[in-house]
C-alpha cells in the first residue's frame, strides 16, 4: 500500500476490492482464508471518475457470448445453429453455477436460481444477421455481404400503464393507436394486440416523423413474430446495447486458475497458484480503452496476457502488453502458454479446440543477467604486462602484482570482452555475439546480438522506419595525384562485401536522426570512399534532407560531404554506445 502511495499519491486510491476465491484450507486453526485484495490506484482520480464507461463492466455472462459469436462468425452458420450454440452455452454456464452451489454444501433451490449471475443475459438467446450500419440480412445473404451475427431477446411491447390510455386510445375507430391488429407475415391472419394496447402507434405520424410506429419497426426487422399469429409480436432488444453496471468492490470467481493453465500447457505443476484469468479480464474490461497498453512487472504465468487475448477476441480491441518475468518458467510456461493462445483461444488437455485464434504480434527480449556477464569476460594481457607482473620488485603483500589483481585486472585486461561492449566488433554489426546460459540447464551457448535495436532504445529513438539491408561491390583506381576514387559506379549485389541498413526517426528531444549501419572491410580508404558515395546516391545530402543527426558506425568521412547550408551533425555509434551504456549521464 505505502509503493503504491508513493507512486500514484494518496489522493489518487481508488478502493480495496476483495476477491472471494472458492478455497477451503481444511487445516486453518481459525478462519479459513478464502479472500484476496486488489488494490487500486488511478494516476489521476479526478479524470478517471469522469469517464463514464471506466469502472464499468458488461453483464455476467456478455464477454462470454461475445466470444461464441466470435468463433461462429467466420463459418457463417445457420441461425439455426447460432441459436442451438448459444442454449448450449447457457446450459453449461448453468450446470457449472449449480455445482459451486452444491460444492458450497448449499441448497439448490428457487432463490439461488434467481442469484444465477447469468440469469438475465439468458434472456438473449434469438440470432440474426447484420451489416454494421443495422440493416437485416437474410441468412443465405450473409456471407456475400459479410454481414455480422447480432444476438436479441425478445420485449413486451405493451403500453406501460392501462389506467393512462385515453379514450381516443381506445376507440376502435382509431386504426392507428393501440388496439391494431397486424398480420402475420406467414399465416396472413391478424396477431392479437396486448391486453395494455401497442406501444407504439401503426402507422408513422406525419407530424412527428421520428416518433416510432409499428410498420416502421416492421420494415427494419425489429418486430419478432412467432410460429403463427397466436403469439403478440414482441420487440428485438439486441445484446449489444445491454447496459453496463458499475463494478462492485467484492468479485466472486470460483474459477480454477490451475486448470485452467493446465488445459493450455498440457501438464500440470508448471506454475504454483496461478491466477484466473476471469478476474483479470474484468479488470481490464473495466480500465482500458482501445490500443493502450497493459503493463504487468511480475507476469508469472501469463494470466494477464491470456485475460487480454481474451478480452481482445471479445470486443476486437487492441490492447497491447508489456510483461516483465525473471523465472525459470519462462520458457516452458509463459513462452508456451502466448504461442499457443495466439494459434487458437480454446484448449482442453494442451489440444487446441479450434483453429479461432487472434492476430498477435509480439517480441520478447533477454535481458543480460550476472551469470551471462561472467561467462562473457575475457582477459588479454600483453607481453609487457607479463613481465611486469613476473618481475621480483612486484611480489609479495600489498606489492604492485596484489593491487593489480584485486582491483585494475577486471579493468584492463577485461575491456575488450563481449559483455563490457567490444567496439572493436562493430565492423560486423550483424555478428555481435555473446554466450548466453541456456534456459534450465548450466550450459552456454553464442546468440547473436541485435545492435540495432540496442542501440536505438539506448538513444531513446522513437524508430520511424527500418529499411532492409542492401550491399554493393565496387572496384577502384587511382588518379595521377594517387588519389582512390571509384571505377564506374557501386553495383547493388547480394552478398557483396559493402554492407548497409539505415534507420531513421526522432530522439527524445525531436531530433530528426539517420543511423548508418555498415559492414568494415579492414580497407578504411575503400570503406569510406564507397560510404561517400553510398550517401550521395541515396539522396542524404540534399536540400530535402532534414536530418540533425547522422550516426555511423566506424571513422568516416560524412562530414566532408556537407553543404554549406546543411546543418546536420555526424556521431560515431561506438563512442555514444559506450557511453550511454557505461558514462551517468543523461540525453544523447
Amino acid at each position: 500500500m505505502q509503493l503504491l502511495e508513493n507512486q500514484f499519491g494518496s489522493k489518487n486510491y481508488l478502493d480495496n476490492l476483495i476477491w472471494v476465491k472458492n478455497t477451503t484450507h481444511h487445516d486453518a486453526k481459525t478462519f479459513s482464508h478464502n479472500h484476496e485484495y486488489i488494490l487500486s490506484f488511478s494516476k489521476n482520480r479526478d479524470e478517471a471518475s469522469s469517464d463514464y464507461m471506466m469502472f464499468r463492466q458488461n453483464k455476467p455472462g456478455y464477454v462470454e457470448v461475445l466470444e461464441l459469436v466470435h468463433k461462429l462468425q467466420s463459418s457463417y452458420p445457420s441461425i439455426d445453429l447460432i441459436q442451438k450454440s448459444i442454449r448450449e452455452l447457457y446450459k453449461e454456464k448453468t450446470e457449472l453455477y449449480k455445482q459451486s452451489v452444491l460444492g458450497q454444501k448449499l441448497e439448490w433451490n428457487d432463490e439461488m436460481k434467481r442469484n444465477d449471475p447469468w440469469k438475465g443475459i439468458k434472456q438473449y438467446k434469438y440470432a440474426e444477421y447484420r451489416l454494421p450500419n443495422g440493416n437485416w440480412v437474410t441468412e443465405e445473404d450473409a456471407e456475400k455481404l459479410e454481414a455480422k451475427i447480432w444476438i436479441y431477446r425478445e420485449s413486451d411491447p405493451s403500453w406501460p400503464n392501462a389506467s393512462s390510455l385515453t379514450s381516443e386510445h381506445r376507440s376502435s375507430d382509431n386504426a392507428d393507436y393501440r388496439f391494431y391488429q397486424p398480420i402475420h407475415p406467414l399465416t396472413n391472419k391478424a396477431c392479437s394486440a396486448p391486453a395494455r394496447g401497442w406501444l407504439w402507434r401503426k402507422r408513422p405520424n406525419q407530424r412527428k416523423p421520428d416518433t416510432l410506429s409499428f410498420d416502421v419497426l416492421d420494415n427494419q426487422h425489429l418486430i419478432s413474430y412467432g410460429e403463427d399469429e397466436k403469439k403478440i409480436p414482441q420487440m428485438k432488444r439486441f445484446l449489444h446495447n445491454v447496459e453496463t453496471d458499475v463494478m462492485k468492490s467484492v468479485i466472486t470467481d470460483f474459477t480454477d486458475g490451475e486448470k485452467e493453465l493446465t488445459h493450455v500447457i498440457g501438464e500440470r505443476g508448471t506454475f504454483a497458484n496461478p491466477k484466473p484469468t476471469s478476474v483479470i479480464q474484468k479488470l481490464i474490461e473495466i480500465s482500458t480503452n482501445e490500443d493502450e497498453i497493459v503493463l504487468d512487472a511480475f507476469v508469472g504465468s501469463g494470466s494477464t496476457a491470456h485475460a487480454i487475448i481474451k478480452q481482445n477476441f471479445a470486443d476486437e480491441k487492441h490492447r497491447k502488453f508489456l510483461f516483465v518475468e525473471m523465472g525459470d518458467y519462462f520458457d516452458d510456461t509463459l513462452l508456451k502458454r502466448l504461442k499457443r493462445l495466439i494459434c487458437s483461444i480454446d484448449w482442453q488437455a494442451g489440444k487446441p479446440q479450434s483453429d479461432k485464434g487472434i492476430s498477435q504480434l509480439f517480441k520478447y527480449l533477454r535481458l543480460e543477467s550476472y551469470e551471462d556477464a561472467l561467462n562473457n569476460l575475457e582477459t588479454s594481457r600483453t607481453r609487457q604486462q607479463k613481465l611486469a607482473l613476473d618481475s621480483p620488485d612486484a611480489q609479495g603483500a600489498d606489492s604492485f602484482r596484489e593491487h593489480y589483481l584485486l582491483h585494475y585486472m577486471l579493468d584492463v585486461e577485461t575491456r575488450s570482452s563481449q559483455s563490457l561492449l567490444n567496439v572493436q566488433a562493430f565492423t560486423d554489426p550483424t555478428a555481435y555475439k555473446l554466450k548466453v546460459k541456456r534456459p534450465g540447464s548450466d550450459e552456454s551457448g553464442e546468440v547473436n546480438i541485435d545492435l540495432l535495436e540496442t542501440f536505438n532504445w539506448l538513444i531513446g529513438l522513437t524508430v520511424q522506419h527500418i529499411a532492409a539491408p542492401q550491399s554493393f561491390s565496387a572496384a577502384f583506381e587511382r588518379d595521377s595525384e594517387k588519389r582512390l576514387r571509384l571505377n564506374g559506379r557501386l553495383r547493388q549485389e547480394a552478398g557483396a562485401p559493402w554492407w548497409f541498413r539505415t534507420i531513421t526517426g526522432r530522439t527524445p528531444d525531436g531530433r530528426k536522426a539517420l543511423i548508418i549501419w555498415r559492414k568494415l572491410t579492414g580497407e578504411p580508404e575503400q570503406d569510406n570512399l564507397v560510404l561517400d558515395e553510398w550517401f550521395r546516391k541515396h539522396a542524404y545530402s540534399t536540400r530535402d534532407t532534414d536530418f540533425d543527426l547522422i550516426y555511423v558506425n566506424g571513422g568516416n568521412n560524412l562530414p566532408n560531404v556537407r553543404r554549406d547550408d546543411e546543418t546536420w551533425k555526424v556521431r560515431l555509434i561506438e563512442e555514444d554506445f559506450h557511453r550511454l551504456m557505461f558514462e551517468n549521464r543523461e540525453g544523447v
